[in-house]
């Protein structure tokens, strides 16, 4: 726009610079022309060489407010076209200008909009992340809870069943000490019958303890068995 009223400007002034021009040589013609009239008519009268020279000034007077008016007029629509291409450039600026104060206006909106989602989004992901971790405390306390009762219990399980393993091993000594006392109690109960039977039998024979030795040694090593013949006036020891 700004180019195109430069140009028009442009032409306008060339234009009335060779109107300016047409009518200086037009009056230098008309000059001449006069000065040649009045030079052939001078001997007419200078009466008719001034009217000549008047109408000749009248004409370039004309010629040179016919150029300037022409001149002004071409100045006058250039600056009016130069007005009206400022003038629609400058709309077209506002214009430019308001499309794209509103484009921001919405890119910023989407914008915001945007960093709030992400906000809200990343806000319920750190409460859900600090709700996971509280969860997972809490259960690695109840964890740890449950493995510290189990553990108590499993001590005193232990400590029960080392107990009853004490208590039973100690029955079992006591049992084992019994059987034994009662086994040494028959065999010398065993050994008091033979040697009462030896006698007995000495004296029913009248031969001395020495003959029944050899005699009676077969005879006196079955009574030792502990299926032998019970010991007279004695009973079995309780179990």
């Amino acid at each position: 726009m700004e180019a195109e009223a430069g140009e028009l400007r442009s032409r306008a002034d060339t234009e009335a610079r060779e109107v300016l021009v047409r009518a200086e040589e037009e009056s230098r013609a008309l000059r001449e022309s006069a000065r040649e009239a009045s030079a052939r008519v001078r001997a007419g009268g200078d009466a008719t060489a001034e009217a000549l020279l008047g109408e000749a000034r009248r004409q370039a007077e004309d010629l040179l407010r016919t150029a300037r008016t022409e001149a002004t007029e071409l100045r006058v629509a250039a600056e009016r076209v130069l007005r009206e291409a400022v003038e629609r450039c400058e709309a077209l600026r506002l214009a430019q200008e308001r499309k794209q104060a509103e484009e921001t206006a919405e890119l910023d909106r989407a914008l915001a909009a945007r960093e709030a989602e992400v906000t809200a989004r990343v806000t319920g992901l750190v409460e859900h992340g600090d709700e996971l971790l509280s969860r997972a405390r809490r259960e690695r306390g109840a964890a740890e809870d449950t493995a510290r009762l189990l553990t108590e219990e499993a001590r005193e399980r232990a400590d029960e069943l080392l107990a009853q393993a004490r208590l039973r091993r100690e029955r079992i000594e006591r049992e084992t000490e019994r059987v034994v006392r009662t086994h040494d109690q028959r065999r010398e109960a065993v050994r008091q019958h033979m040697a009462h039977v030896r006698a007995s039998l000495a004296t029913l024979t009248g031969r001395g303890l020495e003959g029944l030795d050899g005699s009676g040694a077969d005879a006196g090593s079955g009574p030792e068995e502990p299926g032998g013949p019970a010991v007279p006036g004695q009973g079995a020891p309780a179990e």
